[in-house]
């Protein structure tokens, strides 16, 4: 088989990008679905209830989707509206850690997004009065100019972006917590939305299998020590286990208490490491927005996408079924072909999520 042509890379190359991010965006689209919000053209909450078993990791996904949704206004806004009405359930805190592992703006817009919901409240002595979008960042870079002549919203100009005044109005519903995907929202509603709830939550996603100490704080996004007190009085409440291996101690509930009180025996419980793949998932995202901003030959093209995906594909081993083409066979342009048979396996994998 002849090697393409740089047209015919390129070509191929604005295909499967685009291909991948409408794929990105449905995906977002139904994983809110089953939190809440209900968008016409998306698959029916009960439809997507029954292919999916892993609760949702909502910091997580309220980072991810919102640093994509600057190109998508209607999802941010909708988002925020479903933040504003879920508060109680959510923690700013781990909402503030998590965002430092994802790329800039995360933290800041995070910032911005908690105080304009409600989740935080602004700072007092914060001059949040803003004349003019000319020094600030669009939050929405498609957006006309037009659409930043008028009132700003405050929050958000406080932290750098100009936007028009956000409604915390939508389609927008409370989480069916019964359902397995709002089992980590279940857990926060029974013991509150702190540490507590993120290691249950990890260690009955892992059905009574063992986990380190280390591996608990990094899912659950809090201080080692904090976790390790949680983790320590459950253990002499007699709710897990406990044993030291290698240096380490590693943790597992009983599910013979766990999961019947519950109601989770019968129910297939799975475990995804959403953190992982959002982030990889935002990495490919940002990689893409900026390959279509600033054009550049072939073998430029190849040698960014080897360099985003060699820092994304270990995070994204934690989408089911999805492995990275060997990139040792393809050397300089030729790369693009293997980037764009990831994109396209991607894309198979985010349909079938």
């Amino acid at each position: 088989m002849r090697p393409y042509t740089d047209w015919e890379l390129k070509t191929l190359h604005a295909r499967s990008s685009k291909e991948f991010r409408d794929a990105l965006l449905d995906f977002l689209w139904r994983r809110w679905g089953q939190l809440g919000i209900h968008v016409a053209g998306t698959a029916p909450p009960v439809a997507q209830e029954q292919r999916t078993t892993c609760g949702i990791d909502p910091e997580a996904l309220a980072i991810a989707t919102l640093l994509i949704a600057r190109r998508e206004p209607r999802m941010f806004d909708a988002v925020c509206g479903w933040l504003a009405q879920n508060r109680a359930l959510l923690s700013t805190q781990r909402l503030n850690n998590l965002a430092e592992r994802f790329p800039s703006p995360a933290s800041p817009l995070m910032v911005a997004v908690a105080e304009a919901t409600g989740s935080r409240p602004a700072r007092r002595d914060r001059n949040v009065h803003v004349n003019s979008a000319a020094d600030l960042e669009p939050l929405f870079p498609d957006l006309p100019s037009a659409g930043l002549r008028g009132e700003l919203e405050p929050h958000f100009a406080a932290h750098g972006f100009a936007r028009p005044p956000i409604l915390l109005q939508g389609k927008t519903s409370s989480p069916d917590l019964e359902t397995l995907p709002c089992l980590n929202l279940r857990l926060r509603a029974i013991f509150g939305p702190g540490s507590r709830a993120e290691v249950v939550h990890h260690l009955i996603a892992h059905h009574g299998e063992p986990r380190v100490t280390s591996e608990i704080a990094r899912a659950a996004a809090y201080d080692r020590r904090n976790v390790l007190d949680v983790l320590t009085h459950l253990h002499l409440a007699g709710m897990v286990t406990r044993q030291a291996i290698r240096g380490d101690l590693m943790w597992a509930i009983d599910r013979s208490r766990w999961f019947p009180w519950l109601g989770l025996d019968g129910h297939p419980v799975g475990y995804l490491d959403w953190q992982s793949l959002l982030l990889g998932l935002v990495l490919i995202w940002d990689h893409l927005e900026e390959a279509e901003r600033q054009p550049a030959s072939t073998y430029v093209q190849a040698s960014r996408a080897r360099e985003v995906m060699d820092t994304a594909a270990p995070l994204l081993q934690a989408a089911p079924g999805w492995s990275r083409t060997d990139p040792r066979v393809h050397k300089g342009a030729a790369y693009l072909e293997a980037f764009e048979a990831d994109l396209l396996g991607l894309t198979d994998t985010l349909a079938g999520l």
